[in-house]
């Protein structure tokens, strides 16, 4: 888990400091990410971070995902989960699927 902390950190830096160098004269680019101009991948970003932060305070994740069919109904997880392996199920995925 803390390994998974420092690169979620890491990368929460990087996407942070990315995100404060966008001029709103570029929010309407397209990225690398299909179906995603800069605004779009930006707010998918800010709704990423608080899927991760929902589970931590407790709380439902934001509707934006299940709104537009990211993500589907909550899947039970243990009771004794952490938030970080709450997340999954929060978001609809099985927290315990394997690749």
């Amino acid at each position: 888990m803390t390994v998974m902390n420092g690169m979620l950190s890491r990368a929460v830096t990087g996407a942070a400091t990315v995100a404060r160098g966008v001029r709103d004269d570029q929010l309407d680019l397209p990225t690398p990410c299909d179906g995603f101009d800069v605004r779009e991948l930006l707010d998918h970003l800010a709704w990423t971070a608080a899927m991760f932060e929902a589970p931590a305070r407790r709380e439902q994740p934001p509707p934006q995902g299940r709104r537009t069919g990211v993500f589907g109904e909550e899947v039970p997880v243990a009771e004794d989960a952490s938030p970080f392996e709450r997340a999954p199920g929060l978001g609809g995925r099985d927290p315990a699927w394997k690749s």
